[in-house]
């Protein structure tokens, strides 16, 4: 996949903060996750952008949101809440100041497409 001539990469980030058993994993054991999500996705986009090596950010609707209230469950039934969005980069090789770094909005180029 590129955009721009530019490779892209896509990931997923929890924080894990424990281990339990699991009979919906053939080791029978599992991580088990920080259920705010966001927090991991935020606590990576700060430190990147610390790295001076982002050109551009931008967000994009993802699952949509779920709430500690009403949370969704990931494949080994761990609860985990959600804003719904995921965070976009674009990396730069040269040195981006945090106060040059772009803001786009990914939501309005993607919708071109649909």
């Amino acid at each position: 996949m590129r955009y721009q001539g530019m490779p892209v990469s896509v990931g997923q980030i929890s924080r894990d903060i424990g281990v339990k058993l699991t009979t919906k994993s053939p080791t029978l054991t599992t991580h088990e996750i920080d259920p705010d999500v966001d927090e991991a996705r935020d606590y990576l986009m700060l430190d990147l952008l610390e790295s001076q090596k982002v050109a551009k950010i931008g967000f994009v609707g993802g699952v949509g949101s779920a709430t500690p209230d009403d949370p969704r469950y990931n494949l080994t039934d761990s609860p985990y809440w959600t804003d719904g969005l995921r965070v976009v980069f674009v990396f730069s090789e040269e040195t981006i100041a945090l106060d040059e770094v772009e803001v786009f909005d990914w939501k309005r180029l993607y919708q071109k497409y649909e």
